[in-house]
């Protein structure tokens, strides 16, 4: 069906003016179309400028994502110098032409789409669809991208462009007929053509992957012997975050023989063990591979983060130290590197690293804050003041004020402190929060208990969930002899994470220490011991909730098993009345002369000389 034109009052022209419409021929250099999504382009020319656009927003059908598509292509011939146009043609064209400069991009492609229609000219076609393009409307598209395909049958860019629309429009038998007759045209091996339907299909449905995985399940179909087959089913799951089957895709890929985009697989097959959380996995898989191609940074960069995931941080920073020293420019790897230094505190090369990174604008911001960090933990506090000064952006701001306000604190500086909380940017909830919890900490140090635990209260209006302000607050409550108050954090800690170390711990340690509760602390601390078997506070917590259940010789073993990890007054003070009370009266004496001249000036000693006095 053809289009009409427009109505629209013409722009003035003179007819003597021919002159000028020769020195408008650039206008007249239609342009093409280069891809249909961001994929790999075949031109660099400059895209037209949609700033001025009839239609701001794209239309439901058709994204955003193809304002890519329209890259201008070398002028392809000057239509006055052939004589293909009439002069009310080329009356047209200039009109078309000066609309497009204008923004008015819907009355230009109806011009340009009727010319095309008049002149059956391929290129004008083509240029017609570039246009349909910047109006984002889905009829606009389809229509152009037919006539470009009827003029011009072996247009292997108009075959690309409409596979993808079918796709949009949920048509994936035509979609898959499509980009047959894409691959068909294409001079490229039928594997370059299958990446292409699967860069083109998760761009294209970025919204709707569904649909793009259903229509690269028929292209494996179609073409099972294929490694790009199941390269696409990887690419596109990963993209639809379906990671078991992304890795299916991917390995199955990889049974097939050498094939250059090896180097792909693995990257992936690296960012997706490191989405997935199988750290170990990821490095079994991808560690031979990585030593036998070094120059794969990207590929190495991953593996350095999935061993820093898995604890593995000596062989990630090999590895990055590796990077570095072939590409002193990766600053992403001289970063991270340095991050693992400054964490092993190796002061003198995380600096220098940080230093070289100052030169670089992406790092200067964080580059200071971290030489601010590593010089106050050097304990060179009135440097690391200086750098943490000149941190201005707001991503690293609010913690390097937080830094400050501790280096003043520490130096007894408290009001600087105080004032350097005060300047944190509190718009943004996650800055009150930090702010908030920092000062309680300076009042709970201060020893002024009530004003701390009213600033948490302040937090926690505004993130009631927040655990570690729970976990602050009760301990303040305990110390405030609020012990009702100090259940309830307890508890509402356990009730948003079952499996809160601290939360078990304190709980049953409180019940255990009044003698309440003792079965429901036991479980309490069993529980917190499956998590953390041996950390010394649940195995003095465990030995003495015993105690208090009058199970002496059973207490013994965790209370020693905890002394023999730190041997701490109140660990000690608990295992001499264990001992005592478990007929061990030698082994109590013992400890208690290794004690006594230790902390003589511990009241729970006096108490606990008191009470061995008294026979117990």
């Amino acid at each position: 069906m053809k289009t009409k034109l427009p109505q629209f009052i013409p722009l003035p022209f003179k007819p003597t003016a021919i002159r000028s419409l020769v020195l408008c021929a650039s206008l007249l250099g239609i342009q093409g179309c280069a891809s249909v999504d961001a994929g790999i382009e075949k031109n660099n020319a400059p895209v037209i400028n949609l700033a001025n656009s009839e239609q701001a927003e794209p239309s439901k059908e058709v994204s955003e994502k193809t304002d890519s598509v329209i890259a201008a292509v070398e002028p392809i011939h000057n239509f006055i110098s052939d004589k293909r146009l009439t002069a009310e043609q080329m009356f047209m064209l200039l009109q078309a032409e000066m609309r497009l400069k204008r923004g008015l991009t819907g009355q230009a492609y109806q011009i340009y789409y009727q010319l095309a229609e008049e002149t059956q000219d391929t290129e004008i076609a083509k240029h017609s669809f570039n246009v349909a393009m910047a109006t984002f409307s889905a009829d606009n598209i389809n229509e152009a991208v037919a006539l470009w395909r009827k003029l011009d049958p072996k247009a292997e860019d108009a075959w690309r462009a409409s596979f993808v629309l079918s796709l949009r429009a949920g048509n994936l038998s035509q979609a898959l007929e499509e980009w047959q007759n894409y691959a068909d045209l294409t001079p490229a091996d039928i594997n370059q053509d299958i990446l292409v339907a699967a860069k083109r299909a998760v761009s294209g449905m970025i919204g709707d992957l569904v649909i793009a995985q259903d229509f690269m399940n028929l292209i494996v179909e179609r073409y099972s012997q294929q490694w790009a087959s199941y390269l696409g089913q990887g690419m596109i799951a990963a993209a639809k975050k379906d990671y078991p089957l992304a890795l299916e895709g991917l390995n199955k890929s990889l049974s097939f023989d050498d094939f250059e985009e090896r180097d792909q697989v693995y990257t992936l097959l690296a960012k997706i063990y490191l989405q997935m959380g199988q750290y170990q996995q990821g490095i079994a898989q991808l560690r031979s591979y990585a030593e036998k191609n070094p120059e794969d940074i990207e590929l190495q960069e991953r593996l350095a983060r999935l061993e820093v995931q898995a604890g593995m941080n000596a062989d990630a920073q090999v590895r990055y130290q590796k990077i570095v020293d072939a590409n002193p420019e990766q600053y992403s790897a001289k970063f991270a590197l340095a991050l693992l230094q400054l964490e092993n505190k190796e002061f003198v090369p995380a600096k220098q690293a940080f230093t070289e990174l100052l030169e670089i604008p992406a790092y200067t911001e964080i580059g200071n804050y971290y030489l601010g960090y590593a010089l106050q933990e050097e304990g060179r506090n009135e440097e690391a003041l200086q750098f943490f000064s000149k941190v201005e952006s707001p991503v690293y701001q609010t913690d390097a004020l937080l830094h400050q306000a501790e280096i003043y604190f520490s130096q007894n500086e408290k009001d600087k402190a105080y004032q350097s909380l005060a300047k944190v940017d509190v718009s943004k909830q996650a800055n009150q929060v930090k702010m908030l919890l920092a000062k309680a900490i300076f009042l709970r140090l201060e020893d002024k208990y009530s004003e701390a635990a009213d600033v948490l209260q302040q937090l926690l209006d505004v993130q009631p969930d927040n655990q570690r302000a729970l976990l602050e607050q009760a301990n303040i409550f305990y110390a405030l002899e609020r012990f009702a108050d100090y259940e309830t954090n307890m508890q509402q800690l356990l009730h948003l994470d079952e499996n809160n170390v601290d939360a078990l711990n304190g709980l049953g340690y409180y019940y255990a220490e009044q003698g309440i509760n003792l079965p429901q602390a036991q479980l309490l601390i069993e529980r917190a011991l499956q998590i953390e078997p041996d950390n010394f506070f649940i195995l003095d917590s465990m030995g003495w909730v015993l105690f208090q259940q009058k199970r002496y010789a059973d207490a013994v073993p965790y209370l020693e098993k905890a002394y023999a990890v730190k041997d701490d007054e109140v660990v000690g003070e608990h295992l001499i009345r264990a001992y005592w009370m478990a007929g061990m009266k030698g082994k109590a004496q013992a400890l208690w002369d290794e004690f006594s001249e230790r902390f003589k000036k511990n009241q729970e000693f006096t108490n606990l000389q008191e009470w061995i006095q008294k026979g117990s």
